[in-house]
């Protein structure tokens, strides 16, 4: 699994060199967006990955550090002629938001866009694709605002000293296991299971991304045994009140999601401006859930 927080900054003014909210995860062909705060196509430029490649965008909620790039980035890919069928996301008015935006500045889809708009208090699968399915979850915050879940197909390690073992040499052999489950050995006729030859029982790896909300129970059940939990982090534990008066969560609450919903790995962001060094949100997430990173802008990271 491969992916690239492309910005950090929680909302207010634009600060040179902090970018907005937005989050990639890479798929087979093509991506899934998470959020799209104002600049997010440059940031896509900066990283090298095509504006063109993004297969399904999902908005959080509607405030503007999490939407206002949503239309730049449909310009530009109108801008490249896009062909690509691109599915949209978001909670109930998008569909309008996008097509008054586009008839008021006159723009034209040379693309279908499906739309998914997600009501209030929605729970459950919102597209599947590449045989990922992504769900969605409503949280807390001032508007209606879902944390989203990728599921990946099951992932499966073959281990090349137990098929050498059987008399089978690597090759066509293993995609063919992996597909149908098992294969017959080309001189004995023995039929040889995938469970057999498997360095560890099969994995499935997953994403979640959280974006403004208080600390809820629905997160916890989102993010349940997830591999990636990409969470804001807007306050520290000392600034608890304005956290809750804002709905937003502080590092200390993510680091104890992180733990409740037993993920393999949490990575912070959005990030308020009051804090010039953001390692202290670090170490307060640490202490509590050790496996805990920052976000850092355009980088890529693989698990």
């Amino acid at each position: 699994m491969k992916f690239s927080v492309l910005g950090t900054k929680a909302g207010g003014p634009p600060i040179l060199g902090h970018n907005f909210s937005a989050t990639m995860v890479w798929l087979r062909q093509g991506y899934v967006l998470f959020d799209c705060g104002e600049g997010t196509q440059y940031r896509l430029l900066e990283l090298g990955v095509s504006i063109n490649s993004c297969r399904i965008v999902c908005i959080s909620h509607f405030h503007g550090d999490h939407l206002w790039g949503l239309m730049p980035l449909l310009s530009a890919c109108c801008s490249t002629q896009r062909k690509t069928p691109l599915t949209i996301i978001a909670p109930e008015g998008i569909r309008a938001f996008v097509e008054q935006s586009a008839a008021l500045s006159g723009m034209t889809f040379p693309f279908s866009i499906e739309f998914v708009e997600l009501r209030t208090g929605f729970e459950g699968i919102v597209a599947v694709y590449e045989d990922c399915q992504i769900t969605a979850a409503m949280l807390d915050h001032r508007l209606d605002s879902f944390g989203f879940r990728v599921d990946f197909p099951l992932h499966f390690n073959i281990d090349i000293n137990k098929l050498t073992q059987y008399g089978i040499e690597q090759g066509a052999v293993i995609g063919e296991l992996k597909s149908v489950g098992h294969i017959r050995h080309p001189k004995t006729d023995a039929i040889i299971y995938l469970s057999d030859v498997l360095a560890h029982p099969p994995c499935r790896e997953s994403f979640v991304y959280c974006g403004d909300t208080r600390p809820c129970a629905a997160e916890i059940e989102l993010a349940h045994n997830a591999t990636v939990l990409v969470h804001e982090a807007t306050f520290l534990h000392q600034d608890e009140k304005a956290a809750y008066e804002k709905q937003h969560s502080t590092a200390k609450q993510a680091a104890e999601l992180a733990l409740q919903a037993n993920v393999a790995q949490l990575w912070i962001t959005h990030i308020s401006n009051r804090y010039p060094e953001p390692q202290i949100l670090l170490d307060e997430a640490r202490s509590i859930f050790p496996q805990t990173f920052i976000a850092q802008a355009l980088r890529i990271v693989e698990v």
